[in-house]
């Protein structure tokens, strides 16, 4: 997955069966420093389960552990199209296992992904109208402005015509 984060000292690789949906994903962390949120890509949309650690505190580790299922997001990493974002101890080496979304997880997951689309789309919308407004309010000051000095150049006309014509009688 990927063996190129020499500056980071981490090695992560997948261990595979037979079966394609059967794999071990190992992430071994050969640093002096944790991470709270590392993040790497897997190969597969699904659930990805922390089995062991070797940072648990029955091997006298800190217990820096990942205890729930960890869901893959559609966010692409390590030139993999699906990613996942963990707690990753110190000097540690991990395991996890893959486990498919259910049907029903997929159906949540993709009316969430929808909701997520049609938030944006509606976010872009006032974000043009609260850029149009503001056009118009501008344009709107520009007409005003023109139209006071109409006015006073009318203003200054009629003055004139009036001084004109009382030369002229």
């Amino acid at each position: 997955i990927n063996s190129i984060s020499a500056q980071e000292n981490v090695l992560v690789f997948l261990r595979k069966s037979s079966v394609d949906e059967q794999f071990l994903l190992v992430v071994c962390n050969f640093a002096n420093v944790a991470r709270t949120a590392y993040q790497v890509g897997v190969p597969l949309e699904g659930k990805y389960k922390e089995l062991f650690n070797s940072d648990a505190k029955k091997y006298g580790g800190s217990n820096m552990q990942n205890l729930r299922l960890i869901a893959s997001e559609e966010k692409a990493w390590d030139d993999k199209e699906q990613s996942i974002t963990f707690k990753m101890p110190a000097l540690s080496a991990q395991v996890f296992s893959y486990q498919p979304f259910t049907l029903e997880e997929k159906i949540e997951r993709e009316r969430l992904k929808e909701e997520a689309r049609l938030k944006a789309i509606e976010e872009e919308r006032i974000r043009h109208l609260d850029e149009l407004e503001k056009k118009l309010k501008v344009e709107a000051n520009e007409a005003k402005k023109n139209a006071r000095e109409a006015e006073n150049i009318a203003k200054e006309a009629k003055k004139r015509a009036v001084q004109e014509a009382k030369k002229a009688a």
